[in-house]
C-alpha cells in the first residue's frame, strides 16, 4: 500500500508513514533558516502529535489522518470521516 503524504491528507501504513515523517521533518530542519524557522516549529510541533497517534495504531495496517480547519491533524477511523 502506498504512502499518501499530501497538504490535507496523510494515509497508509502506520510504520512507513512514521519513516516518511521523520524523514521530511530531518529535511526541513537541514534547511532551516531566518525566513522558515517558524513554519519549521510549527510543523514539528503538529508532526509530534501525529507521530504519537501512529505510535498507538503503529501494529494497525492502515491508517488515515486528515487536516481539520482548526489546524490540526486528525486520525480518521475507517468507519467514520472528518467533517
Amino acid at each position: 500500500m502506498p504512502i499518501i503524504l499530501e497538504d490535507y491528507l496523510m494515509e497508509g501504513n502506520p510504520l512507513r508513514l512514521e519513516q516518511v515523517i521523520i524523514q521530511e521533518l530531518v529535511n526541513q530542519l537541514r534547511s532551516i533558516s531566518g525566513s522558515n524557522y517558524e513554519d519549521v516549529c510549527h510543523n514539528l510541533r503538529l508532526m509530534s502529535m501525529v507521530i504519537e497517534e501512529l505510535e498507538d495504531h503503529i501494529n494497525d495496517e492502515y491508517i488515515k489522518f486528515e487536516y481539520n480547519p482548526m489546524g490540526a491533524w486528525i486520525r480518521v477511523d475507517e468507519n467514520e470521516e472528518v467533517k
